[in-house]
């Protein structure tokens, strides 16, 4: 980020960071941008620019960051005309004025959108190659990955060749299969929640564009098109396919955990089931009897956590929890949450250090942020052998604290890292006690780290062991 105001730079960055977990460098001079690049260009993915800087008051930063071929977004105070035409022919992929917080949100938005379209094929289709040339450009500032095609069967065959393409941008009149008969080929094995189809033409008028619509296009743009009309047409058709995605993943792991519930609900309901029949056929003594309740109690026990836990990581995901974050000393939790589990560390004779370099006062839920402690901890006894080490420690880092619970157990397979904080997900290791485990804890931990703003992770230590994690912003970033 190329900007001198230390205090507005520091706020975009903050919302980078909260919003998308994005690192952010601050240069406040031109000077000082140009010797980050010299530096270490390849680390930066984008760059937010500001036309009127100290050392460059007349937009000398777009050619620098245009000259390492970064995406970069002008986000300045004033435009004029013929200022907005200049940047955009230095190859600019946007620009928003300071006027407001809608707009630091569309800047961060819109670099989101350019580490997604990294991943994003589009096929352009025209019989014109100055037409092909010109939409490619303005698609690779947007950082989309652009396959051309100069007919309709031409773009037929390279669908063919790339089943991945998602966005179909096509000019109406071609010879042979024109933009109508393209677009209705397409949609015979495409939807529109797997692709968007775009029509472009310089002839005719609205009619035009109702009959692409009709023949199942999702948008039309009429040539000649100003740059930001066409990129912010294409990024909204981009947008939404990525919802139309979100909301299959969504309905997928919606049947994933409903079908893991009835399987983790069903265990115990049958054992239950089969006491019962047991202790009405049989007549048993009372001792028997005993043994039945017992063994009724601990079901239902285990069946009332796996409950509890479904409802509790339901509405958290769902927004329907609302942390309550009030200034709290984080090493004041953990040391109460150590309290409270010596006793089960006592049984397996496991040892608790704390290692804590500082106090730090942190917004947080006391309630929620003591879950996730308490899981980490949990988990950290469970997984451990008799006679070893837990060691807990705080960390201040810049504009977070990192707290992370480590352990000498046998660590987490590196194929099944990504699993961890998945719900129901259960794994090979298995506790050295013979515990037992809903596989909802740790996606419950990522949901309240995430509503506080913070991330969440694992490492698998070089010794053998575990190193879970989670930061917290200093901070409260709204």
């Amino acid at each position: 980020m190329i900007e001198d105001s230390k205090s507005f730079a520091s706020l975009v960055a903050g919302t980078l960071k909260h919003r998308h977990h994005y690192d952010s460098i601050i240069a406040p001079t031109l000077a000082d941008a140009r010797a980050l690049l010299e530096e270490n260009a390849d680390i930066f993915f984008a760059a937010i620019v500001d036309l009127n800087l100290p050392d460059a008051p007349n937009g000398e930063a777009v050619e620098l960051t245009s000259e390492y071929k970064i995406p970069s977004i002008v986000f300045t105070g004033q435009l004029s005309e013929g200022l907005r035409e200049d940047i955009f022919s230095k190859g600019v992929s946007d620009y928003v004025l300071k006027t407001g917080q809608y707009n630091i949100d569309y800047v961060v938005d819109a670099i989101h959108r350019f580490e997604c379209n990294r991943n994003i094929k589009v096929l352009v289709v025209d019989d014109s190659i100055t037409a092909r040339r010109q939409m490619k450009r303005l698609l690779l500032t947007q950082c989309y990955q652009v396959i051309e095609a100069e007919s309709g069967l031409a773009a037929l065959g390279a669908l063919e060749d790339n089943p991945d393409v998602s966005i179909t941008i096509t000019d109406c009149h071609m010879d042979g299969m024109d933009g109508f008969e393209l677009t209705k080929t397409i949609r015979q094995t495409r939807t529109k929640e797997s692709m968007a189809i775009i029509g472009v033409s310089s002839q005719g008028g609205s009619s035009i564009s109702a009959q692409f619509i009709k023949h199942g296009a999702d948008d039309f743009i009429v040539k000649p098109f100003i740059q930001e009309e066409f990129t912010c047409r294409i990024n909204k058709n981009a947008e939404t396919l990525d919802h139309f995605a979100h909301l299959k993943a969504l309905n997928n792991q919606k049947n994933f955990l409903m079908g893991m519930a009835a399987h983790d609900i069903r265990n115990p309901l049958g054992i239950i089931d089969r006491i019962v029949k047991r202790a009405i056929s049989s007549n048993p003594t009372p001792e028997r009897m005993e043994e039945y309740l017992k063994m009724v109690e601990l079901s239902c026990g285990g069946l009332l956590e796996l409950l509890t836990d479904i409802l509790e990581i339901s509405r958290l995901e769902g927004k329907e929890i609302v942390m309550e974050k009030e200034l709290s000393p984080i090493e004041r939790i953990i040391n109460e949450r150590i309290e409270m589990i010596k006793l089960r560390s006592a049984e397996k004779n496991i040892a608790i250090i704390t290692d804590f370099k500082d106090s730090n006062v942190l917004p947080i839920d006391h309630k929620r942020v003591a879950q996730v402690v308490d899981n980490f901890m949990s988990n950290a006894l469970k997984f451990s052998p008799q006679g070893s080490t837990v060691t807990v420690k705080t960390e201040a880092r810049k504009d977070t604290v990192i707290i992370s619970v480590c352990d000498q157990g046998p660590g987490v397979n590196e194929d099944e890292q990504t699993l961890l904080f998945d719900a129901f997900s259960q794994l090979s290791a298995r506790p050295t006690g013979g515990e037992s485990s809903t596989g909802l804890g740790l996606a419950i931990c990522k949901s309240i780290i995430e509503s506080h703003g913070g991330t969440i992770g694992y490492e698998r230590l070089e010794n053998e062991g575990s190193r879970f994690h989670f930061s917290l912003p200093i901070t409260d970033i709204q």
